[in-house]
């Protein structure tokens, strides 16, 4: 009987534990968009780029925000292993490109620097890819197959 009072306690002790952890992931993967965000930022505060000139607008703006849109679907979908919802495609894609909105803005302080609708639009097209490919790719188990058509 006292040992199963003790394994009793025992569950008690650990399942707080084991609630915590969906907080602790769910805060993870808003980090990692805060990061995402806080290298944005960084790279669109510099007045000259450097070697990072050489690539192309059209290639540069599409693929980090749709390596941020796949971040914040992740966040706003839980890491779950279903696919995602429409809504969290669309929420996704509507983050990135006020994000990309506030970078421009940001950009037209940032001396050597220019503010253009164009980026933004850049900016949505590399939200719309990222948030669709999160979308197909997610609840996905890594056995499954690719579907094929």
């Amino acid at each position: 009987m006292s040992s199963a009072r003790s394994d009793e306690a025992l569950e008690r002790r650990i399942e707080p534990s084991r609630a915590r952890w969906p907080l602790v992931l769910t805060r993870v993967r808003w980090l990692l968009v805060l990061a995402w965000m806080s290298v944005v930022f960084y790279f669109s505060s510099l007045s000259n780029l450097g070697s990072l000139r050489r690539v192309p607008d059209w290639i540069s703006h599409p693929m980090e925000y749709a390596a941020g849109s796949v971040l914040v679907c992740h966040a706003l979908a839980g890491g779950g292993r279903r696919p995602a919802r429409l809504a969290v495609v669309l929420g996704a894609v509507a983050f990135v490109t006020l994000y990309g909105v506030s970078d421009e803005y940001h950009q037209s302080f940032v001396p050597g620097r220019d503010s253009d609708p164009l980026d933004v639009a850049k900016d949505f097209g590399g939200g719309v890819v990222g948030a669709l490919l999160y979308r197909r790719w997610s609840g996905r188990t890594p056995a499954e197959p690719a579907r094929t058509r």
